[in-house]
């Protein structure tokens, strides 16, 4: 079965996943940053509804890795693209700081004004510096998977699960802390070695087109099917905790960004989300929405955010009951994601402007060329 195209002949799916997947991280910091996680009180009903929210929303950022990959594979690669997103980055990095030094005096320093010039240099944002760092060879990457022979793409992709996913979830240092953990440094996926891995798999997933056979409802299954599994372990662990020792024993074995069950949940959103048939009047608002969605990420995200904005403001959520609890959570995830579209709607009709995605790619043109037009 092919995939379902727009008009323009963009997998509006696709697009919406970007949506989708940012909603999700917005979760993730609603129940940590926000506090949500720490203030409910543990094996409660509120706890495990919020560590529900949790696992569910956990494989985003695997979700943008795979997704880089299964469009890049067959994509042009261009140095203005990332040069772009530099931009889209700064733009935050100088304005947020400037915006903190007027209306909230003595927040910013000197050494914050000299960062947001760097933000891919002061790790601002580990998912930008970690993908800045993978950017430049993402080219080797496509080759890679080009031309390598189906048997060799199965051992290879078969070998980064087993490697970086598998290994690593069962000898972790939890385990009666007998192992090192973070066999293979990784920093449990905060690093360009994850995405890079990811990419691999998400153009091998393209490539041979292994989402053929599976239906995008049978997709939302695996996925729901995964989460269960990472939130159930986390469950059955602290239970048997307290029932047998008396004593709370924190869970969570599968709660990682290299763990399989969120690996395969990220695949299976992926699947599911590349095979939506959407209607045709979608594509203009999900085209104008989904290219704003990495600023909801570098906006909310932003040290000065974080610090003064995000930090502790969702703790009395913790104690909301569990309906309650979830729509809170899920609500101010959707706050926080129109909040920050709306904001970069500006920027963005600012660089279109500027005709900054033009002027870059005039600029690769002359100094560049096609490069990497054959790999």
């Amino acid at each position: 079965m092919g995939e379902p195209k727009a008009a323009a002949g963009r997998n509006l799916g696709l697009d919406l996943l970007r949506m989708a997947a940012m909603f999700l991280v917005a979760t993730l910091h609603v129940l940590g940053a926000g506090g949500v996680l720490d203030s409910a009180a543990p094996l409660s009903p509120d706890y495990e509804t919020a560590w529900l929210l949790e696992c569910a929303a956990y494989c985003a950022v695997n979700c943008y890795a795979l997704l880089s990959g299964y469009v890049g594979v067959n994509g042009r690669f261009r140095y203005a693209n990332l040069a772009l997103l530099w931009l889209q980055a700064a733009f935050y990095t100088i304005l947020i700081p400037a915006a903190f030094a007027l209306l909230t005096p003595g927040t910013v320093g000197t050494r914050e004004v000299i960062r947001g010039f760097f933000p891919a240099m002061s790790n601002h944002y580990w998912y930008f510096t970690a993908y800045f760092a993978m950017f430049f060879f993402i080219p080797a990457f496509n080759y890679l998977v080009k031309h390598l022979k189906r048997r060799q793409m199965d051992v290879l992709a078969v070998s980064i699960v087993v490697v970086f996913s598998l290994l690593p979830t069962v000898f972790q240092r939890d385990v009666a802390d007998i192992f090192p953990g973070d066999l293979f440094i990784t920093y449990g996926g905060y690093s360009p070695l994850w995405l890079a891995l990811l990419y691999i798999l998400g153009a091998y997933a393209r490539k041979y087109n292994l989402f053929a056979r599976i239906s995008c409802a049978g997709a939302f299954g695996i996925y729901a099917l995964c989460i269960l599994l990472t939130w159930g372990e986390k469950w059955m662990v602290e239970g048997l905790g307290m029932k047998v020792l008396g004593e709370y024993i924190p869970g969570g074995l599968l709660v990682s960004y290299t763990s399989p069950t969120i690996l395969l949940a990220a695949a299976a959103l992926l699947a599911g989300f590349s095979k939506l048939r959407l209607p045709a009047w979608t594509a203009k608002p999900i085209g104008f929405l989904a290219p704003l969605s990495f600023s909801v990420y570098l906006i909310h995200v932003h040290p000065l955010m974080w610090r003064y904005v995000m930090a502790g403001r969702f703790i009395a959520f913790g104690s909301y009951g569990t309906v309650k609890l979830a729509v809170s959570v899920l609500g101010a995830a959707l706050g926080i994601y129109v909040l920050c579209s709306a904001v970069d709607a500006i920027r963005a009709a600012l660089f279109r402007w500027l005709d900054l995605r033009g002027r870059l790619s005039r600029l690769e043109e002359r100094y560049v060329g096609d490069l990497w037009a054959n790999e």
